[in-house]
């Protein structure tokens, strides 16, 4: 039998203390019972925000990062769940970048057409953030490095993970995989 439904059979939560030992606490009904940390870290895993996740959750900061701090477990979904979340953004502020977004332009109170906006603050700090990995395939490349067909090269993975994404959405899994 798994550790997770053992925990939730005796109503206990183990933890590991500062002597390395496991710890055996008597769960809360009024605590984070597994449910409630289901809640959390899936709402982290869609949201990266922590206020979100606890507050959807049914419960408290103080009591979130108190169990964060003594559960080792619970830490490492959470890592994990931020990472998922993290994946995410990256890619919708990569598409938001290239693409833009569109924006309606409004005269007296109706809309007559849009304009695709760019911001020019992320594309430079996504610019700055994967600038040397730049710079390592301009070098492997011996200086032949083709940007319009390393766009497209982005853009067709792009929409192998939308594709991904839009499947897994169907089928209530949530993204965290990585296949570059």
């Amino acid at each position: 039998m798994a550790k997770n439904e053992t925990q939730r059979r005796a109503g206990r939560s183990y933890a590991g203390g500062n002597s390395g030992k496991a710890q055996i606490r008597a769960v809360r009904h009024d605590g984070w019972t597994e449910e409630r940390r289901e809640i959390f870290l899936e709402t982290l895993a869609e949201t990266c925000n922590v206020t979100a996740a606890f507050t959807a959750a049914g419960m408290t900061s103080s009591s979130a990062w108190a169990l964060r701090k003594r559960d080792a477990g619970f830490a490492q979904a959470w890592d994990e769940a931020i990472a998922i979340a993290y994946e995410q953004l990256e890619l919708v502020m990569l598409e938001r970048a290239i693409n833009g977004t569109e924006k309606p332009i409004v005269r007296g109170g109706k809309e007559v057409a849009t304009m695709k906006q760019y911001s020019d603050g992320v594309g430079i700090r996504l610019l700055q953030a994967h600038r040397e990995t730049a710079m390592r395939v301009r070098e492997r490349e011996g200086g032949r490095f083709d940007p319009i067909e390393a766009f497209e090269e982005v853009k067709r993975r792009l929409a192998v993970i939308h594709e991904r994404k839009k499947a897994n959405e169907g089928s209530g899994d949530m993204v965290g995989g990585t296949d570059g």
